[in-house]
């Protein structure tokens, strides 16, 4: 009797451990697939430094597969000096427990692929906590995408302002109102008007303001008029600079109109003495 109650307790706990060991199976099944369904690369590593898991996003990234790089110190990923100091700084955190320079920021880093090529990426570390032993995630995103736009903006950000600040006469944007806000004006306004142009941009000077006043009425009625009709506009203008000279200018704009009704003028003021209006005026002749 004594031995019957004995097996079947055995079996009892056997089929008990077997259901529990199954459950965890499952369990760990369902962790991997929601992380191999990451677009992000996820990569566990142990407190001293040991890759545990690697998801599908993170075999595409560094072109390693989870089986050759298990068990792999993390550091295979990273280039120089980081690839060295990286054990010490496991080290540091291991010896303090914190370091809030690392843990929940997200940084801008250089990966390294298995085949030697350098990406630049984003990380933000996560501690694992109440795993024994202790675990941190890492979530990894490649930035060659982001960097290639901002180099393409920058290029044409680049082109864009010397093409502006080429150009023979001055180029400005400013809000149509009764009191307008000066939004962009070239560098080149110091040449004609002998004010700074951080003066216009800081709001001290208003462009407005260096129209004499038997020309302000004329140029406020044309850009009004050329926002109505949704066309350009051309009109001459006599400016006065910061030592009290006068310059006589022609105007050349358009306006556009927001959704939220605000208007904005873009225009170029042309010296009328310049080579450049000059030549303006001779083709409009012939066309």
């Amino acid at each position: 009797m004594g031995f019957a109650l004995l097996s079947g307790w055995l079996v009892s706990r056997l089929l008990r451990a077997t259901r529990q060991s199954r459950s965890t199976l499952e369990t760990s099944a369902q962790q991997k697939a929601i992380l191999d369904s990451s677009d992000d690369a996820i990569v566990t590593i142990t407190q001293d430094g040991l890759i545990r898991s690697f998801n599908k996003s993170a075999e595409k990234m560094f072109l390693w597969t989870e089986d050759d790089i298990i068990g792999r110190n993390v550091n295979i990923l990273m280039p120089e000096p980081f690839k060295s100091a990286h054990d010490i700084y496991l080290s540091r955190y291991q010896l303090d427990g914190n370091d809030k320079r690392v843990i929940s920021k997200t940084r801008e880093l250089t990966g390294v692929r298995k085949d030697g090529s350098e990406f630049p990426m984003s990380l933000t570390v996560q501690k694992v906590r109440r795993a024994e032993p202790l675990l941190f995630v890492g979530f990894i995103q490649d930035l060659t995408e982001v960097r290639d736009q901002r180099n393409h903006l920058a290029h044409t950000k680049r082109q864009y302002n010397s093409l502006l600040h080429g150009m023979p006469g001055v180029v400005w944007s400013a809000t149509l109102e009764a009191a307008p806000l000066t939004l962009f004006v070239t560098d080149n306004i110091a040449e004609l008007t002998g004010y700074p142009p951080e003066h216009f941009r800081d709001q001290h000077v208003a462009l407005n303001d260096l129209i004499d006043p038997e020309d302000a009425p004329q140029a406020l009625q044309c850009r009004q008029l050329a926002r109505t009709r949704s066309e350009e506009y051309a009109v001459a203008l006599r400016l006065r600079t910061c030592e009290d000279q006068q310059v006589a200018v022609v105007e050349l704009g358009r306006v556009t109109t927001h959704t939220d009704g605000s208007a904005r003028v873009q225009a170029l003021w042309l010296r009328v003495d310049s080579p450049a209006w000059q030549r303006l005026q001779a083709y409009l002749q012939r066309h």
